[in-house]
């Protein structure tokens, strides 16, 4: 629940409200215990505005808040539905059921359920209070995605003791790393997202959320002040090297570290930068197959939505372009990239 928790927070952040929350579109990556959550079909998905209200009446039956069937709802739609299944998940039954959908759905407007009777004895009265803050026909009182995230239930359920000796390296690769190319980190960026396996990740994922106190799937600098200081030591100079972290992996500039720019950063370069990542990483720049990438092609990739002048693309080619020809072609980008290894 943590983990769907975590998803729906980051999706509002963004402004996007999954507006279709139910069991068949969360997924496990694996087999394994610990396989990581995703939450998939975001189909019926809608960017929002803050001060706007949605007004389409869209979702599952079973799982839609009753505000949604009255067109006027906000983001807080997806946290009745993230409701719903934490009580399916505990009690095996929905909380609103009926012989067809226009009873199905006097119910939800009423708001009535229960969390009494022998399937409920042995549940906690901590999840029971999250329930009712979650399923809340009133959207003023209903939590938002974020305070059930940080309910005590949700928080004491995931709790688990961070390796420090593995988080000292992991934040010791922040501090060291560097990029020399613009190229560089658009190429590690794609390796990270697309390439490296789930087992890889699961590491770094866990001292990245130990260090994303708020939960709202990246690092903001006052968190990574406090997680220095935690891992190292209230007498490290935490904010003089945090500034200098900021100021080399924060390559978007929303003064925030995303998981991926984390990975980037603290991943063990020699791991990262096999010859087929890099021959794929090529090939995703290459997008005709020439075996060279021209500035047209970088921009293809990396100037979606921008007014960026053409010679800024170039100057990217001419960064690494050993021959030049105009063109990055495979050699040259791979020992551009090995220049990265450690």
């Amino acid at each position: 629940m943590r983990q769907l928790l975590s998803a729906v927070v980051y999706c509002h952040k963004n402004n996007v409200a999954h507006r279709n929350l139910k069991p068949e579109n969360l997924l496990f990556d694996s087999q394994e215990q610990s396989a990581t959550l995703r939450v998939i079909d975001f189909g019926m998905s809608q960017v929002f505005a803050p001060d706007i209200k949605m007004s389409v009446k869209i979702g599952t039956p079973l799982y839609i808040a009753p505000e949604v069937l009255l067109k006027s709802y906000t983001e807080k739609c997806d946290v009745w539905s993230c409701g719903v299944i934490l009580y399916i998940l505990l009690s095996g039954s929905p909380p609103f059921t009926g012989s067809n959908e226009d009873e199905l759905y006097r119910k939800i407007h009423r708001g009535m359920y229960s969390l009494s009777g022998p399937k409920w004895d042995s549940i906690s009265k901590s999840v029971k209070e999250l329930i009712k803050n979650m399923i809340m026909v009133d959207t003023n009182k209903r939590y938002s995605a974020l305070q059930a995230l940080k309910h005590p239930w949700i928080q004491g359920s995931s709790n688990k003791k961070i390796d420090t000796t593995e988080a000292k390296s992991l934040l010791n690769g922040l501090r060291t790393f560097t990029t020399q190319y613009r190229l560089q980190q658009a190429a590690l960026e794609f390796i990270v997202s697309q390439l490296i396996t789930n087992k890889e990740k699961k590491q770094f994922q866990e001292i990245f959320m130990s260090l994303d106190k708020d939960c709202d799937g990246k690092i903001g600098k006052g968190e990574l002040i406090q997680g220095y200081k935690e891992i190292f030591g209230e007498g490290y100079p935490a904010e003089e090297e945090v500034n200098k972290i900021m100021a080399q992996i924060d390559i978007s500039g929303d003064g925030y570290i995303d998981l991926t720019e984390f990975i980037v950063a603290t991943m063990s370069k020699k791991s990262l930068l096999s010859r087929n990542r890099l021959v794929a990483a090529f090939n995703m720049f290459d997008k005709d197959g020439s075996g060279g990438i021209s500035a047209d092609e970088i921009k293809e990739v990396l100037g979606v939505g921008s007014n960026i002048c053409d010679s800024h693309w170039k100057d990217i080619i001419e960064e690494v372009d050993l021959n030049g020809d105009g063109e990055i072609t495979l050699d040259e980008f791979v020992k551009m990239m090995q220049k990265l290894s450690d």
